[in-house]
């Protein structure tokens, strides 16, 4: 169905959306970045850090679909350092970055995965859900494709915390807010600053060990993300000139304060998905100058004159962190091509699609 410039598809997920990917990374071409200031984002992730590191593992995975067989090299990523260790109980980012090789590669555009995972957790199987979609990606449209892991580093004991427990996921995620309103002199205190920043470093471990070690010069990418790493799939979007399109999924919450007033309002509370938000008292504070301000950094509306590549937004009709009609507030002002597909009875971890598919 065709409305206006909102294209929106319902289809039954996952299949639908590494086809739509699929066509994302297929159809792209090189669009020029509006000029925007600098942000603190930016200042961040370009701040050089000599934690950064990578190396190969020697782990090797490979498996094969009806269209073709492909291999994986794990490699293990130390993307930065955040705060310090008299705030947080790991703060050296390590990450498994896995790097998935079709048997014939025929584009300088690579894709690269940013998904979630535990530090306690192993290196991941071949039978990783994610790394299974990057496979298949890689695979129809003979790229390269990689899938960065704990993004962000979890679980995170930070000093000073009233709760005294390890925090994972939202919890990281409203927590870090909480503090940053606290001080909104330390920047580097909202997690999708790190995560984003995790993100870039992917993109030059890619680069690197594709020209080193399989001779191919890989120019341009297109970065996925679902939920915390959708928000972050936005953001590297805005920070790197060398993405050329982005696939967020569940996660459109541009003009953020508008579109959390428009959830509220719309169920008359706030859902259970949102108490990490709640106890750490962001909600209460959506309407005042420290909220702005990190928002300031961190909404992706705020780059919306850099995101002119294609955009494939993912979102779930039953996710219960947002609302079906988010991007009523801010679709007709993004630029370049953009398309909105809707998984049909899918919530937000995208799990019950999958099985269906």
């Amino acid at each position: 169905m065709h409305l206006h410039l909102h294209q929106i598809i319902v289809m039954t997920p996952w299949k639908p959306v590494l086809l739509g990917i699929a066509c994302v990374v297929g159809l792209l071409l090189l669009l020029p970045s509006s000029l925007v200031l600098g942000t603190p984002l930016d200042d961040y992730v370009n701040k050089p850090d000599a934690n950064y590191r990578w190396h190969d593992t020697g782990r090797r995975l490979k498996g094969r679909f009806i269209t073709g067989s492909w291999h994986g090299v794990v490699l293990n990523m130390t993307s930065q350092s955040w705060l310090s260790s008299a705030e947080v109980d790991l703060p050296i980012w390590t990450h498994n970055l896995v790097i998935l090789i079709p048997k014939r590669v025929e584009y300088e555009t690579a894709f690269l995965l940013i998904g979630g995972g535990s530090n306690t957790h192993g290196p991941p199987t071949a039978t990783d859900e994610l790394l299974l979609l990057a496979a298949a990606l890689a695979v129809k449209t003979k790229t390269l494709a990689a899938v960065v892991y704990q993004v962000p580093n979890q679980p995170l004991h930070f000093s000073g915390d009233e709760e005294h427990c390890p925090r994972s996921e939202d919890d990281i995620i409203a927590y870090t807010w909480a503090r940053f309103m606290e001080d909104t002199g330390r920047v580097e205190w909202p997690a999708h600053v790190p995560m984003t920043k995790a993100a870039v470093r992917a993109l030059d471990t890619v680069q690197a060990y594709a020209s080193r070690q399989l001779n191919l010069q890989v120019e341009f990418f297109v970065v996925g993300g679902a939920s915390k790493r959708g928000w972050t799939t936005w953001l590297t979007g805005a920070v790197d000139k060398r993405v050329v399109g982005i696939v967020p999924m569940v996660m459109d919450l541009l003009k953020s304060g508008k579109n959390l007033h428009h959830f509220y309002r719309s169920l008359g509370g706030w859902p259970v998905s949102f108490e990490p938000y709640y106890f750490c008292n962001v909600t209460a504070k959506l309407d005042t100058t420290e909220f702005d301000q990190l928002m300031a950094i961190e909404d992706p509306y705020l780059y919306i004159q850099r995101l002119t590549m294609p955009k494939l937004v993912v979102t779930a009709s039953n996710d219960e962190f947002f609302l079906i009609d988010d991007s009523i507030h801010f679709w007709d002002e993004l630029e370049g091509e953009n398309h909105h597909l809707i998984l049909a009875n899918s919530e937000h971890s995208l799990m019950t699609g999958l099985l269906k598919a």
